[in-house]
């Protein structure tokens, strides 16, 4: 994987990200539904972002414009359809060879136009200026959906079902769903009587280091884990001191920072850090980028790797 700066920095940067192709907040997520129902795709009248859209009668074509949308689709076994996806993407495995790659930000809408696409999903990050890039796309009748990312668990879970659903492929998201569940839940059992660690987890290094709060599905990781975050009494995506850090001296030190080079080693060299207990102790893991920014299925892997490294003894590292 290329060492692209954390997707959570640029999230995290954007703020709440309220404008543009996902403008309004995600509607309370609902279970997923059963396999088997008919049609569910005429179910939907707005994306996860409550913009209203028309599903398309058929899917043949989509353009990918979020890298956690992109795995899912990968993951639905619809790869072959992709026409374009945005740079982000271009390390998820299994997407075809020399793809065409466009700005997640601010895309081509005339050239996204030439490629006749059904369907063009996209995160609160395109267009979080304000404007409207896929505005050309809409216009020629492609289904345009926003699926901002979630802030909890249960939030991917529903944009999963709103993917598969919207693709026509609800029998594969229900069985992902029920294997992401299992997983969470073999986790959750394996670490049920061990003392919580107390956690920070950086995605972005200093000097100018974030971490996050409560409402992020991050925090929730955490606790699923085994974990507690030191900055849970706080909110969001959060711009934090070493001095922070200090006070609230961690047990443990997690980073998904993949744009330096040997970010563990970094962390244990901060001569501010030397007294935290983490950092003492040698408690400072890293913990893959991907599975660890992006609000889909995939975060089953870094739950695995932070429970690995919390609790050795109960959940062994793969």
């Amino acid at each position: 994987m290329s060492k692209l700066p954390s997707i959570l920095i640029t999230l995290a940067l954007a703020l709440t990200l309220l404008t543009g192709c996902s403008s309004g907040e995600t509607p309370p997520p609902s279970a997923p539904p059963a396999a088997g129902a008919a049609d569910p795709a005429a179910a939907l009248t707005t994306d996860r972002a409550g913009n209203p859209i028309i599903p398309p009668a058929e899917v043949n074509r989509i353009i990918s414009l979020a890298p956690s949308v992109t795995q899912t689709l990968v993951h639905l076994d619809l790869a072959d359809k992709l026409v374009a996806v945005d740079t982000s993407s271009a390390t998820v495995a299994g997407i075809p060879a020399e793809l065409p790659l466009v700005d997640m930000l601010s895309p081509d809408g005339e050239m996204l136009l030439t490629l006749d696409a059904d369907l063009a999903l996209c995160s609160a990050m395109t267009g979080y200026d304000g404007s409207d890039p896929l505005k050309l796309l809409a216009g020629a009748g492609a289904c345009v959906a926003a699926i901002p990312s979630s802030v909890s668990i249960e939030g991917i879970r529903a944009d999963l079902m709103f993917i598969a659903d919207l693709v026509g492929r609800r029998d594969e998201g229900t069985a992902i769903v029920r294997e992401l569940d299992a997983g969470i839940q073999e986790v959750r059992d394996a670490v049920s009587g061990a003392a919580k660690k107390t956690v920070y987890f950086e995605i972005a290094s200093a000097p100018a280091a974030y971490s996050f709060g409560s409402e992020t599905f991050l925090t929730e990781m955490i606790e699923t884990a085994g974990g507690e975050n030191i900055f849970a009494d706080m909110t969001g995506w959060l711009a934090v001191s070493e001095e922070q850090v200090v006070a609230r001296d961690p047990d443990v030190i997690f980073t998904n920072v993949n744009y330096i080079d040997a970010p563990v080693d970094e962390i244990l060299s901060r001569e501010a850090l030397r007294g935290v207990t983490a950092v003492r102790e040698g408690q400072v893991f890293y913990v893959d980028n991907f599975s660890s920014s992006l609000s889909n299925e995939y975060i089953l892997q870094a739950i695995r790797e932070m429970a690995a490294a919390m609790h050795p003894d109960l959940w062994p590292r793969e």
